[in-house]
């Protein structure tokens, strides 16, 4: 896990443990959570079936979450896969409860704007990576404003949002915008 060798991790999961092994790593919360991110980072030339991936990496983030339902972070991680895999609707509850608990995790607040975002509510959107950046500034939120304040016509705040963003962001990301 720690060198990032995420297909040889899928490797000795899915061929080398045995059943009776990965029973008992079910309830391990960690471990899951390993497994999921293994899913979750194998890029797209490294994998046959990028669906299939993805919809194990929900599983085993939603196993890391159940077995440690308190910790906010797997709950990020978990309905961050599914917002990524368009599946709002779904994570939009959970991302909502794991707030009335945590109400500053920056996670949950990305994939909450990214939800309100896709449902075209503006304003809870705009307000939801607000409260993200005020907790980092220099929050992907920055980036989803960008975007954001474009959709609305707010070019102004947009590039206010981009000129922001080029203290610190990778101008290889910077370079889908130019103002």
């Amino acid at each position: 896990y720690n060198s990032q060798s995420f297909s040889d991790m899928i490797t000795l999961w899915e061929d080398k443990a045995s059943d009776d092994y990965r029973d008992a790593l079910l309830k391990d919360a960690w471990t899951q959570y390993r497994v999921a991110v293994a899913y979750d980072k194998l890029l797209p030339s490294q994998s046959t079936n990028t669906e299939t991936h993805k919809a194990k990496a929900i599983q085993f983030y939603r196993n890391a979450f159940e077995a440690m339902p308190l910790n906010t972070d797997f709950l990020a991680e978990y309905t961050g896969a599914m917002v990524r895999a368009l599946r709002t609707e779904e994570a939009k509850p959970l991302i909502l409860n794991g707030l009335k608990h945590q109400p500053k995790h920056e996670g949950l607040l990305l994939n909450l704007g990214y939800c309100y975002y896709t449902e075209k509510q503006w304003a809870l959107a705009i307000n939801t990576y607000q409260k993200a950046l005020s907790l980092n500034p220099e929050s992907q939120a920055t980036l989803s404003l960008i975007d954001l304040y474009i959709a609305v016509g707010q070019k102004d705040k947009a590039k206010a949002m981009y000129n922001r963003a080029k203290q610190w962001a990778d101008p290889t990301i910077l370079r889908g915008w130019s103002f």
